[in-house]
């Protein structure tokens, strides 16, 4: 709680993630976290849950998900992302598969060629 000298008073107000405990008179006694994990959409992927933290919250991937990398800047909690660790190996798996097929129909052509030309 952050408090200013009025004349003949004082004002407070909550830091930010923090709400009245009580109030009397327009004067605040103490404040308590605000839970944002009670509020709809704090985390935006569905592959995330809201866990409520002091002052504030974090998005953590769900069991069986695992954080995309970051793309820098600053840190927003709601726009924690995550992947099932399975689509990770299934897209390595399909672009290794591409790829020595590529090389295989290459090698083939490049075999056939040397015996024809």
């Amino acid at each position: 709680m952050e408090c200013i000298n009025l004349p003949g008073s004082f004002g407070c107000q909550c830091k930010e993630g923090y709400e009245p405990k009580s109030t009397s008179n327009s004067k605040i006694y103490g404040c308590k976290d605000i839970n944002e994990c009670k509020f709809n959409g704090a985390c935006f992927s569905p592959d995330t849950k809201c866990v409520n933290t002091e002052g504030s919250f974090d998005c953590v991937c769900k069991e069986g998900y695992y954080p995309t990398a970051p793309t820098g800047g600053k840190y927003y909690p709601s726009y924690v992302t995550c992947h099932a660790e399975e689509t990770q190996w299934r897209e390595a798996t399909i672009a290794l598969g591409v790829i020595m097929g590529i090389a295989i129909v290459s090698l083939s052509l490049y075999i056939a060629c040397q015996r024809s030309c």
